[in-house]
């Protein structure tokens, strides 16, 4: 699994969506029937305003004038609160895109683990042993529409299920037993792929500008010569008085 962290200024209005930008350099797969696979570039992730308890994802270009996909997610616990936004990937088979895994927002314990379609589901569990999420419609018909009240319902009311590596499916309770220990995952300000490119997946860019400039130099070194002007002064001073 590839893990990506980086930090977010948030504003009140993205704590409620949890708006995240990121700048792709390498093509990342979307849950989608087929996948959707999105190109190098930004783009904006958000929840759709929904009060279900099941999140429902839209994936949008960088000024959110086109959107993408509608998915569905369950929620994924951590039991350590992340301090910056993560997103992990699924590695799959080489020369693919890198399915998206999973999406958690700094201080918040329950992030959101996609689900996919019960084909695209099974190919990724072969190839990376993992269960994969998997639904029969994972997403909206209109992938790039805006839902209608009548497909957030579908959306909200749709089963899912694990499917494992042979095939089978699970509950979500097998899939993810109570007091399960996580696999420990290392995570940095950027993680590379097991891939050729030896850069970051994505990265992302604060939404505020830093306000204070970084202080470059420590003052004390300027003080030995403040020191010697203030010598040369006196100096300079006593010869006028003589």
């Amino acid at each position: 699994m590839v893990l990506l962290t980086f930090g977010v200024t948030a504003t009140a209005s993205q704590l409620f969506d949890k708006k995240t930008r990121i700048t792709i350099n390498q093509p990342m797969e979307i849950p989608g029937t087929p996948a959707i696979v999105l190109a190098p570039g930004t783009y904006v992730l958000k929840l759709l305003n929904s009060s279900s308890i099941r999140s429902i994802v839209q994936f949008f270009n960088a000024d959110e004038t086109r959107l993408y996909s509608t998915v569905i997610g369950i929620p994924d616990y951590r039991l350590q609160t992340p301090e910056k936004t993560e997103i992990s990937f699924y590695e799959t088979e080489p020369g693919r895109a890198h399915p998206i895994r999973a999406w958690f927002y700094p201080g918040d314990n329950y992030g959101v683990e996609f689900v996919y379609s019960k084909a695209r589901a099974l190919e990724v569990a072969k190839a990376t042993s993992q269960h994969v999420m998997s639904a029969a419609n994972p997403t909206t018909s209109t992938p790039t529409e805006q839902p209608t009240a009548a497909q957030v319902s579908q959306l909200q009311n749709e089963t899912v299920v694990a499917t494992t590596p042979q095939g089978t499916d699970v509950s979500l309770a097998e899939a993810h037993p109570p007091g399960a220990t996580q696999p420990k995952v290392e995570t940095s300000q950027s993680v590379t792929p097991s891939s050729p490119s030896s850069t970051p997946i994505a990265t992302v860019a604060s939404n505020t500008p830093q306000k204070t400039l970084p202080k470059t130099a420590s003052s004390m070194p300027l003080l030995p010569l403040a020191g010697i002007m203030l010598l040369g002064a006196a100096f300079s001073l006593g010869i006028l008085l003589n």
